[in-house]
């Protein structure tokens, strides 16, 4: 006999147009299923464009974490071992800087990040009380990925990868692909109430 934790019904699938627009696409899927926005290239580009670090082509996911909860959305931001990332960081001096402004601005906003484990029993916690979970994996050497999952049936898990589609996951090959040497991480993102919003509000820096 199956047993689903999370929702039974998929959320509609948005592909990535550009290498680096895997998070906005994640981000576009859960604010289509929990507020109604569009999935268009339109707003895609829109969202990088607004997202972006200012010298680089990278949507940091404090960002995107910052931009869900500004949307009215309840946002659990969890890393596990910010300490690689940020070592990471300071090895790219100005790249260290958009990070910390991108940190600073979500702190003020009152959006916290918890530093507790990433493990399979966390994402399915998550999974069983209605979030979407955006998760961080890794595709090969320095080549870091977003997905995001919807349910977890008999230990494999529903989601969908901005660069394929619909995919199904083991949970033994989704613990080894969230393994980051930047430190694994996940964003769980779910309606505060019933009553949805159908437009997110502009978000001001």
């Amino acid at each position: 006999m199956s047993t689903t934790v999370g929702r039974e019904q998929r959320p509609a699938a948005f592909l990535q147009s550009r290498p680096t627009t895997c998070g906005v696409a994640c981000c576009m899927m859960v604010m289509h299923d929990l507020l109604g926005t569009d999935l268009s290239r339109t707003l895609e580009g829109s969202i990088r464009h607004r997202l972006k670090t200012r010298y680089y082509d990278i949507v940091p996911v404090i960002s995107i974490a910052r931009y869900l909860f500004k949307a009215g959305l309840s946002v659990r931001v969890i890393h596990e071992r910010p300490d690689l990332f940020w070592e990471r960081m300071r090895a790219h001096p100005v790249m260290l800087q958009e990070q910390e402004i991108a940190y600073k601005r979500a702190a003020r906003d009152g959006l916290r990040v918890h530093h507790s484990a990433v493990t399979i029993e966390a994402l399915k916690s998550e999974l069983s009380v209605d979030a979407l979970v955006i998760l961080g994996i890794s595709l090969g050497p320095d080549v870091k990925h977003a997905i995001l999952l919807f349910n977890c049936v008999n230990d494999t898990f529903g989601c969908v990868d901005p660069l394929r589609g619909y995919r199904y996951l083991h949970a033994s090959e989704n613990a080894r692909a969230m393994q980051l040497d930047t430190g694994a991480w996940y964003l769980a993102v779910k309606a505060k109430s019933l009553t949805s919003c159908r437009n997110a509000p502009k978000i001001a820096d």
